[in-house]
């Protein structure tokens, strides 16, 4: 999480040995009084019965497993909940601007669609359906899903938030791309490229990526399936499904 960090903060990861040396005595004097706190919180929660028994439950068989357990627990139903909130924001923001009556008396509502709105959409669009090509384009937090988009050029585009779910993107080219929170779920993306693209946060859960190209992109925090991340790393060839 620190390194994630620092290369949003323009600190270079080599230098986060320094870096935490000069923090350390600040997180050891937080953790020391997190401590007492924690120990008022408890004592005031539970009585001394109820914590001598989970004492004893955390050090039998079951109690040690479950412990174990609990932090890739904790993990998934945080990467399922951040997939859903980014679902639910795109279907509200959707419906803010094609069925407006729904938020009808709402103080500031018009601005918040305005905001949302990019003016330039239809123009792409009708570019990208011409000449299967729309390079720095604007589709941020467009639906693709479904749609069949095989060897379309979308270099240098912006598509944080973009919806690709079970759709053909075969061949397409990715590169330079802003990919944030974008949806791969379900698509078939063989032979695509991703060079030197972002896909922080971006969602291949049950994507087809035979032969993709990832050289020199960001995948920080990207998903491949359910359970499993993949951290900052630089890809090369993907050369098989990854389920």
């Amino acid at each position: 999480m620190s390194k994630q960090a620092l290369l949003f903060s323009g600190i270079e990861a080599s230098n986060l040995d320094k870096l935490m040396a000069i923090t350390e005595p600040y997180m050891n004097n937080y953790l020391m009084q997190l401590k007492e706190e924690l120990k008022d919180i408890y004592g005031e929660s539970f009585t001394e019965e109820e914590i001598d028994a989970y004492y004893a439950f955390i050090k039998s068989n079951s109690g040690q497993s479950f412990m174990k357990k609990q932090p890739l627990i904790a993990n998934e139903i945080m990467e399922v909940s951040i997939l859903l909130m980014q679902e639910m924001i795109q279907d509200m923001s959707k419906d803010m601007i094609s069925n407006p009556e729904l938020f009808e008396g709402l103080e500031g509502v018009d601005q918040l669609m305005e905001d949302k709105t990019n003016p330039l959409l239809q123009d792409n669009l009708l570019e990208l359906e011409n000449n299967n090509s729309c390079l720095y384009c604007d589709f941020s937090f467009h639906s693709f899903k479904d749609k069949n988009l095989d060897g379309a050029n979308l270099s240098g585009s912006n598509l944080q938030g973009a919806d690709f779910s079970n759709s053909s993107l075969l061949g397409v080219n990715f590169t330079s791309s802003k990919l944030t929170d974008a949806l791969f779920k379900g698509s078939d993306l063989k032979g695509a490229s991703f060079i030197d693209t972002i896909l922080d946060s971006a969602d291949f859960t049950d994507a087809t990526i035979d032969g993709v190209i990832f050289e020199d992109a960001y995948l920080c925090n990207t998903i491949f399936s359910y359970g499993v991340k993949v951290g900052i790393v630089n890809f090369w060839v993907v050369s098989q499904v990854i389920i």
